[in-house]
């Protein structure tokens, strides 16, 4: 999966993914030439290989093993228990690796990513949005993890919300029930990367989603730009209710991983 950074984007992702250089492993060829690399992110006793990649014309000679072999090495003198990493689901030779390395395959995430679908708005429930301090968002998102014993991934667990600067959330109340959602939003792009939605009532889910594609358009406007606003989600496990929800309304898939971690 190519991916590219800025100095300064890359800074910010290992900020956020809490990924520390010192502790990351490569592989060197006889010139010096980095050849291998593997991120590691640490937070508390848990690990996580936030970018894990052999350059192409030093592929298929089993540096991979040796790699992961040192990436391992690394979390187990840091103390961790659990290292976690995501891997393409068709991505053969990489789970090849990674399961020789102990791996197992714990859920299937889905990434979402597309425009806002048209049937979002077909309900004829209401429901009354309000805007949610952000603290306070947070906060109940990592109450409802403890009593849900659900477990975001990496990308999305609280320790990370509370660095983000770009986060609104709202929450609503129907009948039947509450929701609330924490976002980011980019003017620059028209994306909407949905961080976090939890919910009880489908109508309450529509309503806060409905609320942030109006602030974001409102955004675009008093930005001068003239962009279709897209959502994003990255990594959603299969069984939860956002994930149902995205699939009722046909959010296009970008791509599917396995999320699979290691007891150290």
């Amino acid at each position: 999966m190519p991916i590219q950074h800025t100095p300064e984007g890359f800074a910010t992702f290992c900020r956020l993914h809490h990924l520390d250089i010192a502790q990351s492993v490569q592989l060197r060829d006889d010139s010096g030439n980095v050849v291998g690399q593997a991120m590691l992110g640490i937070r508390d006793r848990r690990g996580w290989c936030g970018g894990f990649g052999i350059v192409p014309e030093f592929r298929g000679k089993r540096l991979a093993t040796a790699l992961i072999d040192g990436l391992l090495d690394r979390a187990r003198l840091n103390g961790l228990k659990v290292l976690q990493l995501e891997v393409l689901c068709d991505n053969e030779p990489a789970l090849r690796t990674y399961r020789r390395a102990g791996f197992v395959v714990r859920r299937e995430v889905i990434s979402f990513a597309g425009p806002i679908a048209e049937n979002l708005h077909r309900t004829t429930e209401s429901a009354e949005v309000r805007p949610v301090p952000i603290l306070e968002a947070i906060a109940r998102f990592a109450l409802n993890e403890t009593l849900w014993e659900t477990s975001p991934v990496w990308q999305r667990q609280i320790a990370l919300l509370y660095l983000r600067t770009d986060l609104r959330a709202f929450g609503a109340t129907a009948n039947d029930g509450t929701a609330q959602i924490l976002y980011g939003f980019q003017t620059a792009t028209g994306f909407l990367r949905i961080d976090r939605l939890d919910f009880d009532s489908e109508a309450a889910a529509r309503a806060v989603l409905r609320r942030a594609i109006n602030e974001a358009a409102a955004a675009l406007r008093d930005a001068g730009e003239n962009r279709p606003i897209k959502w994003i989600v990255l990594n959603e496990p299969t069984d939860t209710p956002l994930y149902a929800l995205l699939d009722r309304l046909m959010v296009p898939i970008t791509y599917r991983q396995y999320e699979m971690s290691l007891d150290l």
